[in-house]
Formats: structure tokens, sequence, C-alpha cells
């Protein structure tokens, strides 16, 4: 098929604008490309150093959170260890207290008693023997 110079001329016109449009396209995206690769680089020098604080505050939060876990177990294994301690000297000193106090009460309360019983059956035998009669 055969276009006439007129028909042809339009579609060479037709490619040039459309190429020239589609090269103006291509032309702005890659400024705005351009733009934002520059931005991109203002924001990473300006986090940088913020993502770099953030990770020395995170190193040193896990650090003082480590030495505080250890305290803390120091802490608890101080106090069970006191806890035990408290615990033996109390019972030892219950079972002192035992020998030392209560138990010289409770021989002495056994001796009274024994004393007590051998009184009365003494005072019983005597009593007895002076209700009989003579003989």
């Amino acid at each position: 098929m055969q276009l006439s110079p007129f028909a042809n001329t339009l579609v060479v016109l037709w490619y040039f604008v459309a190429g020239s449009v589609a090269l103006a396209g291509l032309i702005a995206l890659a400024r705005v490309l351009a733009a934002i690769e520059r931005r991109l680089g203002e924001l990473e020098k300006t986090l940088a150093p913020v993502a770099a604080k953030a990770d020395q505050i995170l190193v040193e939060g896990q650090a003082r959170a480590i030495e505080i876990s250890n305290k803390a177990e120091t802490i608890l294994a101080t106090g069970a260890h006191t806890a035990r301690t408290i615990d033996d000297t109390t019972t030892e000193t219950s079972h002192l207290v035992r020998r030392a106090i209560y138990l010289p009460f409770v021989e002495l309360n056994a001796m009274i008693s024994g004393i007590t019983a051998g009184g009365v059956h003494l005072a019983s035998g005597l009593f007895k023997s002076s209700k009989e009669p003579n003989r």
C-alpha cells in the first residue's frame, strides 16, 4: 500500500513528535531520579549519625541490662544464702535455748515432783504410824 506524500509527511511528523515527547519524558524522569538520588544522599548523611547513635545506645543498653541481671542474680543468691543462714542459726539457737533453759526447768520440775511424791509418801507413812495404836 502506497501513501500519498502528505500522509507520509504526517506519519513522519507523528513519529517525530511522539519520539520528542518520549525523549522529553525520559529526560524529565532522569532529572527526577537525580533529584531523588541527591535527596537520599542528604538523608543518608543525616541518618547515618542517628543510626550510629541508636546502635551505640542499644549496645550500651544491652550491656547495662546484662550488668543489672548479674547484680540481681548475686543479690538473690546472697539473699537465699542469708535466709538459709538465719534459718540454721534460728534452729541452732532454739536447740541451745531448749538445752540451756527449758531442759533444766523440766529436770527441776521432775526433781520437785519426785521430792513431793516422796514427801507425800513419807508423810502418809508417818501419818499411818501415828494413827495406829501402840502395841
